[in-house]
């Protein structure tokens, strides 16, 4: 596998996901978005009720998990991952001639040592150790049990929770291996200074990236985009308009939760005035606030996809944009028909729904999917230039 459909499969199964979850701490920042804006314009309404109603309207969100089974089962590609892919299967290189790898991990570097008994425990405890830690953190630091668990989310500690995490796992971990493994406690820490080593310069890159998205942000380039939207908003628009709007904004600065907290003063009060559902209007900010946040070149994730899978962050950007594109075009025209009712429709006494409207939606995906990936020729440029041609 190449690392640029590596790097796109850990993109694509983490924050998609997670921005849909029911449990996390996005819950809590959104869920308060929400209920501020429902108190500033007297909505007498359950905010997490709402966000709850607005999961089935994440289009953009579900149609990017959706695609990546549809590549990975399908065994399908185009655009420049299936050159990357070519590339691996065909000459066994799983990078570009020219790529230059955030991380760049040698074979010797994760060769077991002949006299350790490797055992699958040594892996699966820290990793079990670090999830259960962070989680208990972040439910302890938001004030449970005192709190209910998606208030305690909210008011989280994030930092702390996952500082509490890594250093449980690698206590552990260390544990494991000096005390069972019998490796010498030199060899550990030599590991572990290599480790930090490793990660240094994508750190470096990702602090770049949150410089140019804070400068972004300070030259008014989403009050800039919010502007020119709402002269061309109606009710029966607004839902794909903001799902464009949040997209671009989100594309630009690098960071979903920036792009969220400056549509939901503008997007919800205009949804609002108009008389459009409201978990529409919600939906389509929270999804199209995730796209720039899946495949930015600025955003963290991204940034950091690129330094696990090993993979150069442009070829990463190039193989994916065109993935996230087409998952792009068909949510906005789900909003499209959403906005217009298609949603509100009855056909044979049953609701249509936006759920109907997602299942549409898979269908084009799935049939857009198999064409580009059985017509080679079919060019998709790339966004950047690349080193994988």
């Amino acid at each position: 596998i190449s690392r640029e459909k590596l790097a796109y499969l850990l993109d694509s199964t983490t924050s998609p996901v997670v921005s849909v979850a029911v449990v996390s701490t996005w819950v809590g920042f959104e869920v308060g978005l929400i209920r501020e804006q429902f108190a500033s314009l007297g909505i007498d309404q359950s905010a997490f009720v709402v966000f709850l109603q607005s999961i089935p309207f994440r289009f953009y969100s579900l149609l990017a998990v959706a695609l990546v089974f549809i590549l990975v089962v399908m065994d399908w590609d185009f655009g420049p991952m299936q050159r990357a892919e070519r590339r691996a299967k065909e000459e066994g290189k799983v990078l570009g001639d020219d790529a230059d790898p955030l991380i760049e991990t040698r074979e010797e570097d994760i060769v077991t040592p002949d006299y350790v008994d490797s055992r699958w425990w040594y892996f699966a405890a820290p990793i079990v150790t670090l999830v259960a830690v962070t989680g208990f953190g972040l439910l302890y630091s938001g004030g449970w049990p005192g709190q209910v668990p998606v208030e305690a989310l909210k008011d989280a500690a994030t930092a702390d929770a996952i500082l509490w995490g890594v250093f449980s796992a690698c206590a552990l971990l260390l544990a494991i291996l000096v005390g069972h493994a019998r490796v010498e406690l030199e060899a550990v820490s030599d590991a572990i200074f290599e480790g930090f080593k490793m990660v240094m310069f994508p750190v470096a890159v990702l602090s770049l990236a949150w410089t140019i998205g804070s400068v972004s942000e300070a030259l008014g380039v989403g009050p800039f985009v919010v502007s020119v939207a709402q002269g061309v908003i109606t009710p029966e628009l607004l839902p794909a308009v903001v799902f464009l709007a949040a997209a671009i904004i989100s594309f630009s600065i690098g960071t979903s939760w920036g792009t969220m907290g400056i549509m939901f003063p503008v997007a919800v009060p205009l949804a609002y005035q108009l008389g459009a559902p409201l978990p529409g209007a919600i939906g389509a900010i929270l999804t199209g606030s995730l796209f720039g946040d899946h495949c930015s070149p600025i955003s963290d994730t991204t940034v950091l996809s690129s330094m696990f899978a090993g993979a150069d962050h442009v070829d990463h950007v190039n193989t994916q944009i065109p993935y996230a594109l087409l998952s792009g075009t068909v949510a906005t025209g789900l909003f499209l028909a959403d906005g217009y009712g298609v949603s509100s429709l009855t056909v044979s006494g049953y609701g249509v729904g936006p759920l109907a409207l997602l299942g549409v939606g898979v269908l084009i995906l799935f049939v857009a999917a198999y064409y580009l990936s059985q017509h080679a020729d079919v060019s998709v440029p790339n966004a950047f230039g690349s080193s994988s041609d």
